[in-house]
């Protein structure tokens, strides 16, 4: 019986079906196939026009470009731009924080899928990782959502106003990020080991699971994040970001953590503004929501490709002047 010869037609269909099944199979695909529908039918039948509509936001698609890249390539919330923008445009504090809230729902999202199908693949055999990964999730998402919804419903108010709590909040987070990068690139240079070693290392120590203090360390941060953030719709992502760099969790899954809880704190905060009164700007989430969406999934290959440590200097230093000239 003799084997069929594999014609260069038919290894390219395979290949093109291989592609294509990867493709459909990355779960932002569905995101976006559900949104940018709605974005785009909700701008071509706007009451007012279309081109009255774009004329006055369309500026708007790159904000939340760039908020979406600031945020998921260092884990930070995408609310580190939005809301000092949001504040030179006049708009109201619960405005900004909606809205802000609002485009973070894409952004986030988008990465936060971006970023943890990417460590599902790298880590698909490797079931020790796979299982620090899942506790990672579950325990600051949990965390995370009570965070929010206490600082929404329960404690409400913080001590001071919103544009203190922000200022102090940006340049805090900047010199922290600085000060960790500049330590985490001295003491990669002085390491021989690949990443990949060290990452079974970690998870050697742990026994496959978290300690108990690292529980009790995630679960206080993200608690606290999830607070700050319902007040100034930022804060969770970094405060767990930079906690998990501090125990020492490869630079990826520390940013993955972070970007994973700001979207599912933004996600859950985010349904107090749509009732009873709608308190976001539809307008500006029609067209920084759908660039936050491509930001969000570009925001990964941009970190890999210029360099997770140039990228955080550089936009430590943007955080810290945003936070300084904020009024």
């Amino acid at each position: 019986m003799t084997t069929p010869i594999e014609t260069p037609a038919g290894s390219y269909l395979y290949k093109s079906r291989d592609i294509a099944r990867q493709i459909l199979s990355h779960p932002i695909i569905w995101l976006y196939g559900i949104l940018f529908p709605y974005f785009h039918f909700t701008i071509f039948t706007w009451e007012t026009g279309f081109r009255t509509l774009i004329s006055e936001y369309g500026i708007f698609l790159l904000l939340g470009l760039i908020g979406a890249l600031v945020a998921n390539s260092t884990g930070a919330g995408g609310g580190v731009v939005f809301i000092p923008f949001f504040a030179a445009m006049g708009i109201m504090p619960v405005q900004a924080i909606a809205t802000s809230m609002a485009i973070q729902s894409c952004g986030m999202t988008a990465g936060a899928l971006s970023w943890l199908h990417a460590l599902h693949r790298q880590y698909r055999h490797d079931d020790n990782m796979l299982i620090t990964l899942k506790q990672l999730i579950l325990v600051s998402g949990l965390a995370t959502v009570c965070g929010m919804l206490i600082g929404q419903y329960l404690i409400t108010q913080p001590v001071f106003e919103m544009a203190l709590v922000f200022r102090l909040f940006s340049i805090t987070f900047g010199i922290v990020l600085i000060v960790f990068t500049l330590l985490t690139r001295k003491r990669s240079a002085s390491q021989q080991t690949p990443l990949k070693d060290n990452v079974h290392q970690r998870l050697t120590q742990v026994s496959q699971s978290l300690t108990v203090t690292e529980t009790v360390l995630l679960v206080l941060t993200s608690l606290a994040g999830g607070m700050v953030t319902a007040w100034i719709s930022v804060g969770v992502g970094e405060f767990v970001a930079l906690l998990l760099f501090f125990l020492r969790f490869p630079t990826s899954v520390a940013v993955a953590i972070g970007v994973f809880t700001s979207s599912i704190a933004v996600l859950t905060g985010v349904i107090q503004h749509l009732s009873p009164h709608l308190n976001i700007s539809l307008e500006i989430v029609l067209f920084a929501g759908q660039s936050a969406l491509i930001g969000g999934f570009l925001a990964r290959y941009i970190t890999q490709y210029l360099g997770g440590n140039r990228l955080k200097l550089f936009f430590s230093a943007w955080i810290i002047l945003t936070g300084i000239l904020m009024e």
